[in-house]
């Protein structure tokens, strides 16, 4: 089996194994695509898009079914592994919903070197003074700024290495303008340990984008912070939507009165370096 860099000019002989927006788009210049050849067939696609942070968003492994548990679909992650450590890639991340079509992805991700972590993505609205009265018993910490303080290169390396792949390409393609002025961050010791990135609703209020932090502790107390600033510059009636969009802890939800309403999400990372 031999494992090739798909071009524009290939691209047609992988079209059974892609997408048809991957068919049709063409090959962009931050997207790397392999693909895999046995006996003069192509059998498996991997692709992903690298983005400016150094993480590489995996969205894309699919084997032929004909050439399934052969270990083509390892043969193309290790492949890509070698190829994105010639380049400024640090990480690599896959993110799905959970469910049995992506079941057998995450195993295979997982037993390849993939910390995988479930979490609950939220779709509950709540006033923003509800969801602080939920918060009540956690205690306020401190070291946190409101995202325009925070140094842009740190800013960076957070958002691209927190996971979340939707923020991340907010912020790769609009920069702070992303997000509501209310997203703030948390500073220790020089560094950026926790975050709440948001997006400004207009009149229908704010939604958390993502909610990003070392433990669940640190999470639930940069999220009352964010809380008190949506409630200082908006009232405290403000709509806030944990939208599909932020990584949130299954404690957190709980709280806010979401249970109900989340679903299972699948986050796997693998370092490079």
């Amino acid at each position: 089996m031999a494992v090739v860099l798909v071009t524009d000019e290939n691209r047609h002989f992988f079209k059974d194994m892609m997408s048809d927006d991957m068919v049709s788009s063409g090959q962009a210049e931050n997207v790397l695509t392999l693909g895999s050849v046995n006996e003069g067939l192509t059998d498996g696609v991997i692709s992903g898009e690298l983005l400016p942070s150094g993480v590489f968003l995996l969205d894309w492994l699919y084997v032929a079914k004909t050439a399934r548990r052969k270990g083509i679909a390892g043969e193309l992650l290790e492949a890509l592994v070698d190829a994105l450590r010639r380049t400024e890639a640090s990480s690599i991340i896959f993110s799905a919903y959970a469910n049995s079509q992506t079941e057998t992805v995450v195993d295979f991700l997982s037993s390849n070197g993939f910390q995988i972590e479930t979490c609950l993505q939220g779709g509950a609205e709540l006033e923003a003074s509800e969801m602080m009265d939920a918060l009540l018993g956690v205690k306020a910490g401190s070291g946190y700024v409101m995202l325009s303080k925070a140094p842009a290169y740190q800013l960076r390396e957070f958002i691209g290495n927190a996971g979340d792949s939707f923020a991340a390409a907010e912020y790769e393609q609009k920069g702070e303008a992303a997000f509501a002025r209310e997203s703030c961050v948390n500073l220790a010791e020089g560094k950026i340990t926790a975050a709440v990135l948001a997006s400004d609703d207009g009149d229908d209020g704010i939604s958390i984008l993502a909610l990003e932090g070392k433990n669940v502790e640190e999470k639930e107390q940069i999220l009352k912070y964010f809380l008190s600033q949506v409630m200082l510059f908006r009232g405290r009636k403000t709509r806030v939507c944990i939208a599909c969009g932020g990584r949130l802890s299954e404690r957190i939800l709980r709280y806010v009165g979401a249970q109900e309403e989340g679903t299972d999400y699948i986050i796997g990372k693998k370092w490079l370096r």
